[in-house]
């Protein structure tokens, strides 16, 4: 899997959970269907945050010998 299908994959979940999030504060009148949807669209933020991770990591991975670890350094120039 390569880094635009993971970021895909990460956008696609967010628009759900959104969505399910949502439907669920429209459907506050019927409790249990209000939490299953809101249960829902945290499980899918969860799974889209895990992509997005993985995402992150395939394209740091990706040029290893071109990490620049200088720009995490703030420490004052000596």
């Amino acid at each position: 899997m390569n880094t635009d299908k993971s970021i895909k994959n990460a956008i696609i979940l967010i628009t759900l959970s959104a969505i399910m999030c949502a439907c669920g504060a429209l459907a506050s009148d019927i409790k249990w269907l209000m939490a299953a949807l809101m249960t829902a669209g945290i499980a899918l933020m969860g799974i889209a945050g895990a992509y997005l991770i993985k995402a992150s990591w395939m394209k740091h991975d990706a040029n290893p010998n071109k990490r620049d670890l200088r720009r995490l350094d703030f420490s004052p120039m000596t």
